[in-house]
């Protein structure tokens, strides 16, 4: 079977690594070919990663709108005359459900990697009016809980269910970079060792994570996050209200080796789909801290495999990062294992690109 996976960009967010792990899995068995609309960049860290059997074409993209780029693609699908095409993140759609009219024998698929946001509910509320072609799409959600948002939501759309997947890596300590093993063992005066992962962002609320953890001075939280390309006023904002125990230590390629040595993952989002660093964090087994946003309320059993605030205020957060201080090491063992177990049944990259194949056929 020929598959061709298309994205906008392939920068260091989790759809992007996600994408790019489904492609290395799926071309074990079948033709497969990823599309990007940007051209890979210096910097990016997961195009790196992407199987010598997978062809990547770059479209060289720029900002704005462009016919020419449907032209392209139009070009390009004609020529590999493709059995399914995999869409990824929001520009895609805009630019291959034109195309949907003219590939009348492929199937198409529409990844939707986040909760509904001011982006995507502009698109969906045009195609929830309009029964005209709708069917040649299967619209996949990454998480129960926001698969039953856009089934609620837009209602003449039928939304299916594929949770996220990832490839699970053994973490590895002598990998970590010298200048983050430096952070990381500061005169071992730190009781507790916590890491946030994911795009310096506002709606990953970075205010709230810094807020409460002024109050837990015994307690060092590393967060990694590309520095480079976040808006600069909301960065400077992050960095006059960071307390001495934070650390922001930029984009790092070995996350998983950071893992191995810190007690929990945290994570402070007011907006999320099912994010990759959190699976990453199961895989080896981290206990997760998390607000309840997006897939996480799917991902998370409070005191089960992790520990999930009732809401996104301070006052609650804060009691979350204390119930795991209290915890004894029993019940923390009892999370690792959780964890690991969890993963290993639902969420491998493996079970993933199956369960994408089930849709496809």
């Amino acid at each position: 079977m020929k598959i061709v996976q298309i994205i906008s960009n392939l920068g260091n967010g989790g759809a992007e690594k996600f994408t790019i792990e489904l492609s290395n899995e799926l071309s074990k068995q079948h033709e497969v070919t990823l599309i990007s609309f940007r051209n890979v960049e210096e910097g990016m860290l997961f195009p790196k990663l992407l199987h010598k059997k997978v062809q990547l074409i770059e479209l060289g993209k720029k900002d704005g709108f462009s016919i020419r780029l449907m032209y392209k693609i139009f070009t390009i699908l004609n020529k590999i005359k493709p059995d399914v095409v995999h869409l990824h993140l929001d520009t895609t759609l805009k630019y291959v459900f034109p195309l949907t009219f003219w590939f009348h024998k492929v199937t198409f698929i529409y990844t939707i990697h986040s909760n509904i946001n001011e982006s995507n509910r502009a698109i969906f509320t045009s195609l929830n009016r309009t029964f005209f072609n709708i069917k040649k799409l299967h619209f996949v959600c990454i998480s129960e809980s926001i698969c039953k948002e856009f089934s609620k939501t837009f209602t003449n759309i039928e939304f299916k269910m594929v949770r996220n997947g990832l490839q699970k890596i053994k973490g590895k300590k002598n990998n970590i970079p010298k200048e983050v093993q430096s952070i990381i063992g500061i005169d071992n005066k730190y009781y507790k060792k916590l890491i946030s992962v994911g795009r310096i962002s506002k709606e990953k609320n970075h205010l709230l994570l810094l807020n409460s953890m002024r109050k837990f001075p015994t307690i060092q939280c590393l967060i990694i996050g590309d520095l480079e390309i976040t808006d600069e006023d909301y960065l400077q904002e992050l960095l006059t209200n960071k307390p001495d125990n934070v650390q922001f230590i930029g984009k790092q390629s070995a996350v998983v080796d950071i893992f191995s040595q810190c007690d929990a993952f945290i994570m402070s989002s007011d907006f999320e789909g099912l994010p990759i660093s959190a699976l990453e964090a199961m895989s080896v087994g981290l206990p997760i801290l998390t607000t309840p946003c997006g897939g996480m309320v799917d991902l998370i059993k409070n005191q089960v495999n992790g520990f999930i605030s009732p809401d996104f205020s301070e006052e609650n957060f804060v009691l979350l990062i204390k119930s795991f201080l209290n915890s004894t090491e029993d019940n923390i063992q009892h999370i690792k294992r959780n964890n690991i177990e969890k993963f290993t049944m639902f969420y491998t990259i493996e079970s993933c690109a199956k369960n994408y194949l089930k849709v496809i056929r």
